[in-house]
């Protein structure tokens, strides 16, 4: 998330314009309080807000609640996710996510559970790519 969030910085979006959000734990009343919290910032910004979401299953859940609310997606608000898993190009609208090298991150885990030495474990990172689907 902190790299999506310098990214968006570099771009030239204000500080002011991205909200966040740092508690990820969602009970059921997490959930309506963060979906309330969105809804506000609809309302409040009269802009276009885009919503991260960490997951593609809870951004289709913000997504579902905000429509059900009255609110357009590409209109009143986007939703990019994190994953590109199979529920985010089979759910209605289908979501626009950052998708992962799921084969170069299996084969990194892979090298690194094999690695004889400690030297090649460690963080590793992968190539990502942002798919553009029906929520932005």
């Amino acid at each position: 998330i902190a790299a999506f969030r310098n990214e968006l910085l570099n771009s030239g979006i204000t500080p002011t314009a991205i909200g966040e959000n740092p508690d990820s734990s969602l009970t059921k009343q997490r959930d309506e309080e963060l979906l309330a919290e969105a809804e506000k910032i609809i309302r409040a910004r009269g802009g276009y807000p885009v919503f991260f979401s960490a997951t593609d299953s809870w951004g289709w859940e913000l997504c579902t609640a905000l429509t059900n609310c009255g609110f357009r997606v590409r209109e009143d608000f986007g939703i990019l996710t994190y994953g590109g898993y199979e529920l985010a190009f089979t759910a209605s609208p289908k979501l626009s996510c950052a998708v992962i090298d799921a084969e170069q991150i299996g084969r990194l885990a892979a090298e690194a559970i094999m690695a004889e030495n400690a030297a090649a474990k460690g963080v590793y990172f992968t190539d990502y790519k942002i798919v553009l689907n029906e929520t932005l």
